[in-house]
């Protein structure tokens, strides 16, 4: 008798709709030749997925880019005229958020360190 537990067990399938690191490469590099001709980038780049699938992948991608937290630090400091706007839209912002001034200038300089 043999034990069950030697014979091979396939993993599961990965459904289709998934994307793969080098699919989105693929995409990457279709839509920097080709543009957003979804039809185009579909036939010669991902011939396994359809214009809609690969519209959708860009999308989510881009969405996801931009919600990603890319907080870029500044140059230098603000100018004066910069830090004028700040002061007089904190001054306009700070009764209607429960915030004073002062810690809302605090918690700026925190972060930007």
């Amino acid at each position: 008798h043999l034990d069950p537990q030697l014979f091979y067990t396939p993993a599961p399938a990965v459904p289709a709709h998934y994307w793969s690191p080098g699919e989105d490469a693929l995409l990457a590099a279709g839509i920097a030749v080709l543009g957003q001709d979804w039809p185009k980038v579909c036939a010669t780049y991902l011939p396994t997925k359809t214009p809609h699938q690969v519209f959708v992948r860009q999308k989510n991608l881009l969405a996801r880019r931009r919600s990603a937290p890319s907080v870029q630090a500044t140059a230098g400091a603000l100018s004066a005229a910069e830090a004028q706007k700040v002061s007089q839209g904190l001054a306009v912002l700070t009764p209607h958020f429960g915030v004073t001034a002062a810690a809302a200038a605090a918690a700026g300089e925190k972060q930007g360190t």
